[in-house]
Order: structure tokens, then C-alpha cells, then sequence
């Protein structure tokens, strides 16, 4: 009877250790907001790999901050290890596109779970770096739910610093559409892109879109819409 006791005693100790780890990992299906915190309030320090910062040492300063959503995870994964990274291990599409300055991780198989790095080459010599993690839900309606950042990236100090203004200018502008945004950072070109979904009936089919197009212009970025 002891004996029986201790091994009921094991199993749980095993099944709880088991369900502690599992919660321990990042979650695919945590929203990006809710891991984003206090970034604003947090200026970075780039590790640069070539004798200039490329997308891949923004990436690798953003997403190991957060690495509770899974795509930036996945991300670091890629940054580690570039040559025995594959979708078939690591579960996760990757586009790195150096020459264009854009990566992103895409975990399309996980409702669309994804993390884009780009930058945008300022006046002064610094460069402004855009992060966007994104993920759209299955189910009824639109539900696409996203963080936009913002940093500035000064090539002496190798230091990123947040840059909420533009973050609230950006949003700002594209709360004027309706529908729910799904925003794409430029993989060519200067220019953010977000097509804004609106659910309007009780078919899949039944939604309208705004397509908004927001140029790099002077500096910031102006907003144009297209119907």
C-alpha cells in the first residue's frame, strides 16, 4: 500500500513539473500587446555584426526582450543559427532581405503569427528602425491584432532609442479607417501599408477593405487612401 501511495506521489510530482515547463514556453498564441510592455521607457543597445547594423542585429535587440511571443523566438533561433535554420525544424518562415533592410518571421501555420524588422535612413545619419509584431485570429470577423515600434538607431552609439511620438502618429492616422488593420512593413520601397478589414455581415465573405498607404516623405510619414 505504501509502495502504490509513493508511486501516486511520483506521478504527480512528474505531471506537475511537466505542466510547470510547458508554461514556461513561449506561447504562439499570446498577443503581442500583452508581452510588449514599457518599451517606450527602454532604449536598447544594438550588438553589430557587420561593420553597419543591419535588420538582423535590430531584430536580435528587439525580439530578445520579448521573447514570451513565439515569432521572436523563432527569430532569435534564425539569428543563431542561419545555416541549420529550416521551416521543417524550426516552424517558422523566414525572409531576410539584407540589401532591402527587411526580416520577418512568419508562423503562418499559427493564425498568422508574425515579427517584421525594416528601417528608413534619416537626415542626420540615423536610421529608424520599424518592428511590427502582428497576428490575426480564425474565427468570425476580423481580429488581427498587432504592436507597432519605433526606434531611433544613432550608428555611433549603437543605440536604439524608442520613438512613441511617431508610433501614436501612425496609429493615429490609421484609426481614421474603419475596419481592423493589417499593417506590412515596406519589404521594397519606403512606404507602410495597412488593408483594413472590416467584417459587415454574417457570411466569411461579407467584409469590406480599405487599402492605406502611408509615405515616407520629410521624414515621418504622410497618409494616402485608396478605396
Amino acid at each position: 500500500m505504501k509502495t502504490r501511495i509513493k508511486l501516486i506521489a511520483l506521478i504527480c510530482m512528474l505531471t506537475t513539473a511537466a505542466w510547470a515547463q510547458e508554461e514556461s514556453e513561449p506561447d504562439a498564441f499570446v498577443y503581442p500587446e500583452t508581452v510588449v510592455t514599457n518599451w517606450a521607457d527602454t532604449p536598447l543597445q544594438v550588438t553589430v555584426t557587420n561593420p553597419k547594423a543591419i535588420a538582423r542585429d535590430f531584430a536580435r535587440a528587439v525580439c530578445s526582450q520579448f521573447t514570451d511571443y513565439l515569432p521572436n523566438k523563432k527569430m532569435i533561433e534564425y539569428l543563431d543559427d542561419r545555416a541549420g535554420y529550416s521551416y521543417e525544424k524550426n516552424e517558422c518562415l523566414i525572409e531576410d532581405l539584407p540589401a532591402n533592410g527587411f526580416l520577418k518571421c512568419d508562423m503562418a501555420w499559427q493564425c498568422d503569427y508574425n515579427t517584421e524588422v525594416c528601417y528608413w535612413r534619416r537626415p542626420n545619419k540615423h536610421l529608424l528602425v520599424g518592428v511590427l509584431m502582428q497576428v490575426g485570429s480564425e474565427g468570425e470577423g476580423v481580429q488581427t491584432r498587432h504592436s507597432l515600434l519605433f526606434y531611433d538607431y544613432n550608428p555611433k552609439t549603437r543605440v536604439m532609442t524608442p520613438q512613441p511620438d511617431i508610433v501614436e502618429d501612425v496609429e493615429h492616422t490609421i484609426a481614421f479607417h474603419r475596419g481592423t488593420p493589417n499593417l506590412q512593413l515596406p519589404k521594397e520601397g519606403k512606404d507602410i501599408e495597412a488593408l483594413c478589414v472590416e467584417w459587415i455581415g454574417s457570411e466569411d465573405e461579407d467584409f469590406r477593405f480599405d487599402r492605406v498607404v502611408l509615405k515616407w516623405k520629410n521624414n515621418t510619414f504622410k497618409t494616402g487612401a485608396e478605396r
